[in-house]
């Protein structure tokens, strides 16, 4: 994964783009953190109102963000971050070159329009 990674970020910053990982291998310990604050925000406090609640509600909004989760996709159980086969790039290019820079490095997208930055082996 490091060789297909640096080659993803070389090929992005060779076209302009400035790439970001925000993500990539992840301890099956973290990745279960991970569902645990996306669940306590979406399911539980995102759409709760109760004034008691406010300072949780942000709490957990700020640590969700912290992590730089999407709302539009939870972290997968069995995710292939945990086993060293996935990584999270940000890559401020037009998503065909992006998916034309990760084929050349091995990678793919397979989710490019809710999950737009994971990049995985095939």
């Amino acid at each position: 994964m490091q060789t297909s990674l640096q080659c993803l970020k070389n090929a992005a910053t060779d076209m302009g783009g400035t790439p970001s990982v925000g993500s990539a291998y992840r301890p099956p310990p973290y990745n279960q953190h991970l569902i645990q604050v996306w669940d306590k925000w979406v399911n539980e406090l995102r759409d709760d109102t109760t004034p008691s609640c406010l300072d949780l509600k942000n709490r957990i909004h700020q640590h969700f963000n912290k992590h730089h989760l999407l709302e539009s996709q939870a972290p997968a159980p069995n995710s292939r971050h945990t086993q060293g086969l996935a990584v999270d790039v940000t890559i401020n290019l037009p998503a065909p070159d992006i998916d034309a820079l990760a084929g050349g490095c091995g990678l793919h997208r397979p989710l490019p329009v809710t999950d737009r930055v994971h990049f995985q082996f095939p």
